[in-house]
């Protein structure tokens, strides 16, 4: 799974404040696992489809361990 960490970043508050990550370093076609830990936790699994000449974003089904 693909890792890319930002644990010492500052929890953005406003959308101009959020973490820019670059899309050369996103792999496509490789499962990511965001996981955002506040008071709450919020976790999702998402994967970066590469459709040409635009790049889609998709959740995994919870029962999947890739992308397929």
């Amino acid at each position: 799974m693909g890792k890319i960490d930002y644990t010492k970043a500052p929890l953005p508050i406003e959308e101009s404040n959020c973490v820019a990550i670059p899309l050369e370093v996103i792999d496509k076609n490789v499962a990511y696992e965001i996981v955002l830990e506040m008071n709450n936790s919020f976790h999702a699994r998402i994967y970066v489809i590469d459709k040409g000449n635009r790049l889609e974003v998709k959740y995994i089904d919870a029962r999947k361990s890739t992308c397929n």
